[in-house]
């Protein structure tokens, strides 16, 4: 086999008792999904488990590229060495390796994060399997979660809890409100009664400084300063 030469399409005289090993040039597909997602699927959607123990239904796309270098000899030794390793075989090893390295991710999650960390748990597979891919001179191109389902009475019981929170939170934001409100009356309140203070201090200065004179407008400062004093009375 001469791993040397990396022909492209076309045609080639390659002698008596010589052949042409095919390989992809371009990006490979394998997923994982139900025939209602997705037509002609690679293998039937996976199930998985989190670190609890609960099962899920998972469904993912992975594409990938054969070899990890442009530079035609280093791309022809890598398919050399893949033909060696696999022959024509080689995507049913890496949906083997595929669905491993997902279930393993998969495991080491809670339920809850596939709902609040969907693009983080996604990250880490790919980082997952692109390593385990590296060492077979094949590249990761792509991975993405199609969608994930769990039991339907899982699934309701989430939907309810999450209900709950959203309850809990809309109660203690009318909670809040209602303290706010409270304090701006209390502090209102307590506005109100320095000025009313102050103008009852006022009205008796002035009723001192007119204590010999005009008795009329005495006692007009005098009914003032009582009526500001039953005011501070309802406000205390």
């Amino acid at each position: 086999m001469d791993a040397n030469e990396l022909l492209i399409g076309g045609r080639y005289w390659v002698g008596v008792c010589h052949s042409i090993f095919r390989f992809p040039k371009s990006y490979q597909l394998i997923v994982f999904a139900d025939s209602s997602l997705y037509k002609n699927p690679t293998r039937s959607s996976l199930i998985a488990r989190t670190t609890e123990g609960l099962p899920f239904n998972l469904q993912v796309a992975v594409y990938y590229k054969l070899t990890t270098n442009d530079d035609p000899r280093t791309k022809a030794k890598q398919l050399k060495q893949i033909y060696a390793d696999f022959g024509n075989k080689w995507e049913d090893f890496l949906v083997v390796v595929s669905e491993a390295g997902i279930k393993s991710v998969c495991s080491k999650h809670q339920f809850q994060e596939f709902y609040t960390e969907r693009e983080a748990i996604e990250a880490e597979i790919k980082e997952k399997l692109q390593s385990e891919f590296n060492l077979y001179y094949i590249q990761l191109t792509g991975l993405y979660i199609l969608d994930l389902k769990f039991p339907k009475e899982l699934e309701e019981a989430i939907q309810a809890t999450e209900n709950a929170k959203q309850e809990v939170t809309r109660y203690e934001r009318l909670r809040e409100r209602e303290l706010i409100l409270k304090e701006t009356k209390i502090a209102l309140a307590e506005i109100s009664r320095e000025i009313l203070i102050a103008q009852a201090d006022s009205l008796k200065n002035a009723a001192e400084i007119h204590k010999e004179g005009d008795i009329n407008g005495n006692t007009q400062i005098w009914n003032a300063y009582n009526t500001v004093l039953e005011n501070l009375k309802v406000i205390v």
